[in-house]
């Protein structure tokens, strides 16, 4: 289980003539952004049903990190993912107070772990 921590997010929908460059530019930003202090995860999604729906999605340990990741050389790339979009970006910065896991689903599930019914 982890404690506090801050997910953000950038959903895009591009042009389907934008789409590869923008996909260039998200996967560019991949590993540099993982190195940093304070990253916890970065990753690049596509939506299955909407494939011009691209979203980046990133976790930071602390509000400073991600304040600091923001105000990198790194903010160009983003503000041109953004300047490509043909709607709108939906951005989403969410604090996370606490994550639990399989054992959580399993409990709302009425499960345990191994897949048993609990009723």
């Amino acid at each position: 289980m982890r404690v506090a921590m801050i997910a953000w997010g950038l959903r895009i929908r591009t042009a389907p003539d934008k789409r590869d460059e923008v996909h260039r530019i998200l996967r560019r930003l991949l590993e540099p952004t993982r190195v940093r202090g304070g990253c916890l995860a970065c990753h690049v999604y596509q939506d299955v049903e909407e494939p011009d729906v691209l979203a980046l999605v990133q976790e930071w340990a602390t509000t400073d990190d991600l304040e600091r990741y923001l105000r990198s050389e790194d903010r160009r790339n983003l503000v041109a993912v953004m300047e490509l979009a043909s709607r709108r970006p939906e951005i989403w910065v969410d604090t996370i107070v606490i994550r639990e896991g399989l054992e959580r689903l399993a409990t709302l599930m009425g499960s345990d772990t191994k897949g048993e019914r609990h009723d």
